[in-house]
């Protein structure tokens, strides 16, 4: 077969060797695909093995890398909640549904999230507050009912947890302890 563009076939050789010395030379900046997966596959290894702390911080490399993947999000989120940082684990839910609002699990997730949030605020409103005085009540009241929504049944034992993305809910580490309301102010 005869070549009509010699000089171009050259062209793209020389354009071809140039970019690949150039790549092998660079300074690796971001890792590999490789790279992404062993971190992915440690972070889910840290979950289901309890590792909440390091499990949250290998999602947390991950959607540093990888921002616009939802899923890393949504475990982040998950992580966050067995370590007791709902405001960080809402934070994470929220962008796990900007970027995948479908995620039905997240939704659920992030209402419990909120669930909690609320409770610990209504209970600090009641230590925070003197007896008989109307916030008081209110406070007493609305924790006392967020609280039986996420406190654990007595003849169960099982505590709303968020999902953990397999279609089941996940172990007992997972509960989001309520916080009770203690020591009202008296009036003086």
């Amino acid at each position: 077969m005869e070549m009509k563009h010699p000089s171009l076939l050259a062209l793209l050789l020389a354009l071809c060797t140039t970019m690949a010395a150039c790549a092998g030379n660079e300074h690796r900046t971001t890792p590999d695909a490789v790279d992404l997966l062993e971190v992915e596959r440690r972070a889910n290894d840290a979950y289901a093995n309890g590792r909440d702390e390091e499990a949250a911080q290998l999602y947390r490399d991950l959607v540093e890398q990888l921002p616009t993947e939802g899923p890393y999000w949504y475990r982040l989120g998950n992580a966050l909640v067995r370590t007791g940082r709902h405001d960080d684990a809402a934070f994470a839910y929220q962008k796990s549904l900007q970027l995948d609002p479908d995620n039905g699990k997240a939704w659920h997730n992030l209402g419990l999230v909120r669930l909690h949030q609320a409770q610990t605020s209504f209970a600090a409103g009641v230590q925070n507050s003197t007896s008989g005085e109307r916030v008081f009540d209110e406070s007493l009241k609305l924790s006392a009912a967020v609280f039986s929504l996420i406190a654990p049944p007595s003849n169960q034992g099982a505590t709303p947890r968020p999902d953990d993305g397999g279609g089941k809910t996940a172990g007992p580490e997972d509960a989001m302890t309520p916080a009770t309301p203690t020591r009202p102010r008296t009036g003086s």
